[in-house]
């Protein structure tokens, strides 16, 4: 297959999976239904396998079609970004920016650089939604969202923008007369600080050199807000495991004091998510690439 037809190709059986279906993609195309079925067969003939398995009602993508579907994404992406790049130099960043985040993570972490950034995209509006749920991108128009959960829409993109290293720690007096519990599977009968709602039960992971481990843990002040976490474990409340950049000071005062820090905490990694890596708008680009530089990745 000559190189163009079998980019063309590509590009249709990305557009297929990206809009959900072959007729939203010829929606998307601009070409007729029967036009992007025949890019599909093209492809699929080039490569001797099925990309997707097709019912009257769905389509699904085949394991190797999930494969080919990442790398023709990356593929399709690069040689956007180079075209952008060949013909417009560095595109300017300006518009608007609506970005949903974490609350925590950009209240102490990012907020304090945003300015920053602001100074070196002048033609940038940038707006803020703190939350601690999922948002739906295209339903709730943001640009991008900061966010724990890894993306399941296959049109989503999520990068990595660091891990939240998470630490164990109590008050001094707190461990004067409780003791220091000496594994993870003392906390179990411990009084506990819980980043948590309602009623769920509460599971704190662990790893060490023999792998790891769940530790069920219970206790009477349950919070999503982190620093009322912090301040109950300063007066002596119960055992907290925070974010480390929540307690750092704390930890550095003395007000706070680190423990089973032999078992390394399971941390979670931050996400950018955006939709899709193709047609990345500028502003949506220097913004990931700043944080990503920011946080060493």
């Amino acid at each position: 297959m000559p190189v163009m037809d079998l980019l063309g190709a590509i590009r249709t059986f990305v557009t297929i999976v990206e809009a959900g279906g072959l007729a939203p993609a010829a929606e998307r195309l601009q070409i007729s239904a029967a036009a992007v079925s025949r890019h599909l067969a093209l492809l699929e003939n080039h490569l001797e396998a099925r990309l997707l398995d097709r019912t009257t009602r769905r389509h699904r993508l085949t394991e190797i079609g999930e494969t080919c579907f990442e790398r023709y994404s990356r593929i399709l992406a690069d040689i956007e970004q180079t075209q952008q790049f060949a013909t417009a130099g560095t595109i300017e960043a300006k518009g608007v920016l609506r970005v949903a985040s974490t609350i925590h993570f950009w209240t102490w972490r990012i907020a304090h650089v945003l300015p920053r950034f602001m100074r070196m995209h002048p033609a940038l509006e940038i707006q803020v939604n703190l939350s601690e749920r999922v948002v739906d991108l295209v339903e709730e128009n943001y640009d991008l969202a900061l966010q724990f959960h890894p993306p399941v829409n296959q049109s989503v993109v999520g990068r990595k923008i660091t891990t939240i290293q998470r630490v164990v720690c109590a008050s001094p007096e707190y461990l004067r007369l409780h003791g220091v519990p000496r594994t993870p599977e003392e906390l179990t009968n411990r009084e506990c600080l819980l980043y948590a709602s309602r009623g769920e039960i509460v599971e704190w992971r662990f790893r060490n050199a023999e792998g790891e481990r769940s530790v069920r843990v219970n206790g009477r002040l349950r919070s999503t807000d982190a620093n009322t976490l912090r301040l109950a474990g300063i007066e002596g409340i119960g055992i907290i495991r925070s974010p480390l950049f929540v307690v750092e000071e704390d930890l550095r005062t003395g007000r706070l004091q680190r423990i089973l820090s032999e078992a390394q905490s399971v941390d979670p990694d931050l996400l950018a998510v955006y939709p899709s890596r193709r047609h990345l708008p500028a502003k949506v680009r220097v913004f990931v690439d700043f944080l990503c530089e920011h946080f060493g990745q």
